[in-house]
């Protein structure tokens, strides 16, 4: 018998997002995130295995550029989160979770995920080398549909999470629209 985890959308919509990001620390965490793409997408043709095989490479000594570029959007998210590493991480995380379902609670507004709505460009920070948002806003964009549904109780958006899954263990590029 197999059993698979599934994460309906109410496990992220509880995940709360920095409330006081400035521009230049949402720029910099975009730019980290660029730079970790930029070297993912530079070093996955040079190695077999996908990135499994690249991501193994972090337990080697020595230097390491996508060490390097993780650490560097590490420090990026928790200045955004204004969140201090000399601090359990998980305890903040969970004091910003409540202080954002108190503002919820009492009908004030937060800043839900997503760019911030006083971020003054939000095209700025969409970029071509990652996957595109299908316009209806409910799954990524595939440029081929993805396997049939394995279970026929499946929904569309559980099968969309499945071919996801399903890509990412064959541990190969998913046919994904990236324009």
């Amino acid at each position: 018998m197999k059993s698979d985890y599934r994460f309906g959308e109410a496990v992220w919509n509880t995940f709360p997002w920095p409330q006081t990001a400035t521009v230049k620390q949402i720029d910099a965490a975009a730019a980290a995130a660029r730079e970790l793409r930029r070297v993912r997408a530079e070093a996955l043709p040079k190695l077999k295995g996908g990135l499994r095989a690249l991501y193994r490479t972090l337990e080697l000594p020595g230097a390491n550029p996508l060490k390097d570029a993780h650490a560097a959007l590490d420090t990026a998210v928790l200045i955004a989160y204004g969140f201090s590493t000399k601090r359990d991480l998980l305890a903040q995380l969970l004091a910003l979770n409540q202080e954002v379902a108190a503002k919820i609670e009492k009908g004030e507004s937060v800043t839900a995920p997503g760019v911030p709505k006083n971020y003054p460009d939000a095209k700025k920070l969409v970029t071509a080398d990652c996957i595109q948002a299908d316009p209806t806003g409910r799954r990524a964009a595939y440029a081929e549909p993805p396997p049939a549904p394995t279970h026929p109780s499946l929904t569309p958006e559980q099968a969309y999470g499945d071919a996801a899954h399903y890509y990412s263990a064959k541990e190969e590029p998913p046919p994904y629209r990236t324009k």
